[in-house]
């Protein structure tokens, strides 16, 4: 790996860079790390340019403001933009999370998940009920709580909210469900509103900071209220994120699809929801997580081999989007940031993310330059790596370990 590659990824690990030179041997040594640093060089170079910045005298720290002012003024044109979108499309009232959640659906009407069954979820509620949600709701009974409330919602604000004995109840609780319990739908966009939810969810977002909650295995992603204090970027981060996770939701549905035919499902539902589906090879330094899996099939075109992932998925099936390329066509501004999702800049061994999601929760967690974040930029650029050096056969072999584990793990039999 070239030493700009390993700065930005701070990865020192002497046997990490063993294995990568491993994977280049594997993959013909295409010299991918090296094409990759150059481009990262350039990209940053000209969008500094864009920032009115001088590309060959400006350090982290000038670059790091200029992103937060930037990333600022972008949030304010979002929201502007989204206050249209409702006036137009939802109600004569510009409101904001009106907006963003018909944005949201929008998307999500375009894609599908494979999730569980509204009554599947309602039957093991009843198993496990939230006991601390159903009394910060108001709520007399359990059964009162389930007719007028959505399953995910009620999923999603327990998984906050109950001891950490229910959460690990409830996730036990997903080895009772079969392929029969799910069922393939878009995905859904929750907004809970009312008065019941307005103190519970002020709460929620105090605490997490975050107004975007995730449930792949459900297929939802629960956007919960802004607070009337929203700091600088928390619009921007909100939309991000809940983009982020349709992305995640299709890759799930793809992984849930093909594990039907396996008696272990409902392990696998457990492994979906808890984020822990990674794909090992001996060509790949590290577990590459299941998404990626997603992200190739979606950009590369490639066949879909029936024999592996079964007769539930086709290649049509694998979608992916540009998260910081579909907030542009929301809001036209924001081009600035398409490309930048692994785009890095370091400056005498001091790295700065150009990461449109770091951008946006440095600025909604106020923090200063010393303190910045950069984690979703990393993960980006080691996805990006990644996907450069795989070819279609070690791409098959991995997701073969992961759905059929039995049955790729056999030894070859010579005849």
């Amino acid at each position: 790996m070239t030493r700009h590659l390993s700065e930005l990824l701070q990865i020192r690990d002497p046997q990490f860079h063993l294995q990568l030179r491993q994977l280049e041997r594997v993959s013909g040594y295409k010299n991918a790390d090296i094409r990759l640093s150059v481009e990262i060089i350039q990209a940053a170079k000209h969008k500094i340019r864009h920032l009115g910045l001088d590309q060959h005298d400006t350090t982290g720290e000038e670059l790091y403001h200029a992103l937060q002012a930037r990333i600022t003024a972008d949030d304010v044109r979002l929201e502007r933009a989204l206050r249209t979108r409702a006036a137009t499309h939802v109600s004569a009232e510009a409101d904001l999370m009106a907006g963003l959640v018909h944005a949201l659906q929008a998307e999500a009407a375009t894609m599908k998940s494979f999730s569980a069954k509204p009554a599947s979820l309602k039957r093991l509620l009843k198993k496990t009920p939230p006991k601390r949600l159903l009394k910060l709701l108001g709520y007399r009974s359990l059964d009162a709580m389930l007719r007028h409330e959505t399953p995910a919602a009620i999923v999603a604000a327990a998984r906050l909210l109950e001891s950490v004995a229910w959460r690990r109840s409830w996730l036990d609780g997903y080895k009772q469900l079969r392929p029969a319990d799910f069922e393939s739908r878009s995905p859904s966009i929750i907004h809970p509103g009312g008065n019941r939810w307005s103190k519970l969810t002020e709460k929620l977002v105090s605490e997490r900071a975050s107004t975007v909650v995730s449930l792949p295995e459900l297929g939802a992603v629960v956007v919960l209220p802004f607070p009337d204090n929203k700091p600088a970027g928390m619009v921007i981060a909100a939309a991000a994120l809940a983009l982020e996770e349709l992305n995640t939701i299709g890759a799930t549905a793809n992984y849930l699809q093909a594990s039907q035919v396996h008696g272990d499902f409902a392990s696998r539902v457990q492994a979906a929801a808890t984020g822990k589906v990674h794909l090992e090879s001996p060509q790949m330094p590290q577990a590459m997580p299941w998404h990626l899996v997603q992200r190739y099939f979606a950009t590369t075109k490639a066949s879909v081999n029936e024999d592996i992932f079964g007769p539930y998925v086709q290649a049509t099936d694998f979608a992916w989007h540009a998260v910081e390329k579909k907030l542009a066509t929301w809001c036209p501004s924001l081009e600035f940031w398409e490309g930048t999702s692994w785009l890095t800049f370091l400056h005498e061994g001091r790295a700065v993310s150009m990461n449109i999601i770091d951008a946006a929760t440095n600025a909604c967690n106020q923090l200063g330059y010393e303190a910045r974040g950069m984690y979703h930029a990393q993960e980006a650029l080691w996805s990006e790596l990644t996907l450069r050096y795989l070819d279609h056969a070690s791409v098959e072999q991995a997701v073969a370990n992961v759905l059929q584990p039995k049955l790729a793990l056999q030894p070859a039999v010579n005849e």
